[in-house]
């Protein structure tokens, strides 16, 4: 049950306030992976080009 879309979505079906986060709830692993590489880009950008 943790494999692709099984995994637990981001917001209880119960509790509409409540939400999930980390490597084992859906989308998975990927999004955050990504979203850190985008980071060290803009942040190494930044730097280069003196902003």
């Amino acid at each position: 049950m943790q494999l692709g879309y099984l995994r637990p979505h981001n917001r209880d079906v119960h509790y509409h306030n409540r939400y999930f986060v980390g490597a084992s709830t859906h989308p998975g692993t990927g999004v955050p992976t990504a979203l850190v590489s985008a980071r060290h880009t803009a942040v190494r950008l930044w730097e280069e080009l003196e902003i």
